[in-house]
């Protein structure tokens, strides 16, 4: 089970409120489905998660023809919400998927 507020580096998610606060106390909002991601990583950690696996998770509902591209954009906005620049808390793994590595508490 994923907890709905957790720390990571230094910022506060909040998965109820779809917010990441900076430790200066600014607040930046995430999408739905990039929040329906992160939780996805979060509940999966430590294990990678396969794109696949986050398409058919996540844009299930969707009646478009999402590709492996838009879990690589989900990606890219989170880790622009969580500055992480470096891929520190979601770690790229090539050829198969994203790992939380950030723990949380």
């Amino acid at each position: 089970r994923v907890p709905e507020v957790l720390n990571a580096r230094g910022r506060q998610i909040d998965l109820g409120a779809l917010s990441v606060v900076a430790p200066d106390g600014t607040r930046s909002f995430l999408q739905v489905r990039d929040a329906r991601v992160l939780k996805l990583l979060i509940a999966a950690a430590p294990q990678v998660v396969d794109r696949g696996d986050v398409l058919a998770r996540v844009w299930s509902d969707d009646d478009t023809q999402p590709t492996a591209r838009a879990v690589d954009n989900s990606i890219v906005r989170l880790r622009q919400a969580l500055h992480d620049e470096d891929g520190e808390v979601i770690r790229s793994v090539r050829g198969i998927g994203y790992q939380w590595t950030a723990g949380g508490s």
